[in-house]
């Protein structure tokens, strides 16, 4: 099983905040596939307001994301998440 992500309401303030390098992902998703509106690394300090652009390009300004540490880490959360729950 994996570490969970940090989930936060995705506004500014926290963009700037957040530690370059980590794996964004927004909540909300394209139609009914399992493709998020944004997913990016979290750019260096000034690439931050372009990045902010897209989020808000995107409306996934405001709204539930999810941090985590690598793009493989999102990847595997998100496999566990799909799979069926095993009964035992």
């Amino acid at each position: 099983m994996t570490t969970q992500p940090m989930s936060v309401k995705l506004i500014k303030k926290i963009l700037l905040a957040m530690p370059e390098g980590a794996y964004l992902v927004s909540n909300c998703f394209q139609g009914f596939t399992t493709a998020s509106v944004f997913e990016e690394i979290v750019a260096p300090p000034e690439g931050r307001e372009e990045q902010w652009k897209r989020v808000v390009a995107v409306r996934a300004a405001g709204r539930l994301c999810r941090v985590f540490a690598t793009p493989q880490d999102y990847q595997t959360w998100l496999q566990e998440v799909l799979s069926p729950q095993v009964k035992g």
